[in-house]
């Protein structure tokens, strides 16, 4: 009796595969048993049966070869729609090899039996509608036990899509619907499904049966300073700067310079602020430095010293009658 359940089922089917493995060796040495294409494909047959009650898919993977692809085309009469959709289902379900299963959707369009209106339902399901609920509906239907044995290799798959859908879809859902959407027997078997899966339970309402999600959050795309082409500086840097191209450039020891440091604003007043064209806001313009790049400037390029006298005595009478003007008082 096969028992997928008991390990030890599994386990004496082994020597049996072992011994179909040798027998096929000798089929195919003899080219097909000496032209005997029906006993080749009965023994291909027993040995995929073999090969799968064992689990031992890479096994039945070559069997099903050699029947599909290599005996099958030299005996039409011999086909059996059975090993065919056994041999799609394993492309789906094992391998999930989407090209090749269209592939062989395409060869049994004209096939209208029980098994290949089952496998056109899954493959519908599982590629098109990409549903769990029918998925697993169409699981519990299915006309062979060793169809279930293959479709257990995508149950992880379509639980995973689940689980993503459930959780974009709700903050929260009921033990009894997660149990459904993931093809569960028990309601106890949802969490630790969920959580082996994709790590995201936050936490379970035991009194109200729901299980809530952690909340997923979405990154946001920042674009980076070498596409834009902008060059970056410091917070502190940035603060800097604006302070000090606010400041007026005065000479050293200079009467304005004492006036304007007790009335500048701290920087977080100023910004908050808004600018007027005010008398005490309009810059003073100041002497050009010795040291100021002159190629930079249109001022003359040699200026002797009564020309600066004058010029300083010039703004300092400016700056005097500023600070004299009723907007000050």
């Amino acid at each position: 009796m096969w028992n997928l359940d008991k390990p030890e089922c599994k386990e004496s089917w082994e020597p049996i595969v072992f011994d179909f493995r040798k027998l096929r060796e000798g089929i195919i040495a003899s080219y097909w048993s000496n032209g005997d294409i029906g006993f080749a494909i009965q023994v291909f047959e027993w040995s995929v049966n073999a090969a799968l009650k064992a689990q031992n898919f890479e096994e039945m993977f070559k069997c099903l070869r050699g029947l599909v692809d290599e005996l099958y085309p030299l005996k039409d009469s011999a086909k059996k729609t059975y090993f065919i959709v056994l041999d799609t289902l394993y492309f789906c379900c094992y391998l999930k090899d989407m090209k090749v299963v269209m592939n062989r959707l395409e060869l049994m369009k004209d096939i209208d039996t029980k098994e290949t209106k089952f496998v056109k339902k899954l493959i519908h399901y599982i590629f098109v509608s990409e549903n769990p609920l029918k998925y697993f509906e169409l699981y519990q239907h299915a006309p062979y036990l060793t169809y279930k044995v293959i479709m257990e290799h995508y149950h992880d798959t379509i639980r995973t899509r689940a689980i993503r859908t459930l959780r974009k879809a709700y903050l929260s859902v009921s033990l009894e619907w997660a149990k459904c959407w993931l093809g569960l027997e028990q309601e106890v078997d949802v969490v630790p499904c969920i959580n082996k899966l994709i790590p995201c339970v936050d936490r379970v309402d035991v009194d109200r049966q729901i299980v809530y999600f952690i909340k997923s959050i979405r990154k946001r795309h920042v674009a980076t300073n070498g596409a834009q082409r902008t060059p970056t500086t410091s917070p502190k840097m940035a603060a800097t700067s604006t302070a000090q191209a606010a400041e007026p450039s005065t000479m050293p020891n200079s009467p304005i310079t004492s006036f304007t440091q007790s009335t500048r604003e701290p920087p977080e007043r100023s910004y908050a602020r808004p600018i007027m064209n005010t008398p005490q806001q309009q810059k003073v313009p100041s002497i050009p430095s010795p040291t100021r790049n002159i190629k930079d400037v249109n001022e003359p390029t040699v200026m002797t010293d009564s020309e600066k006298i004058a010029l300083y005595e010039k703004k300092m009478r400016t700056i005097l009658d500023t600070l004299s003007s009723d907007d000050w008082n």
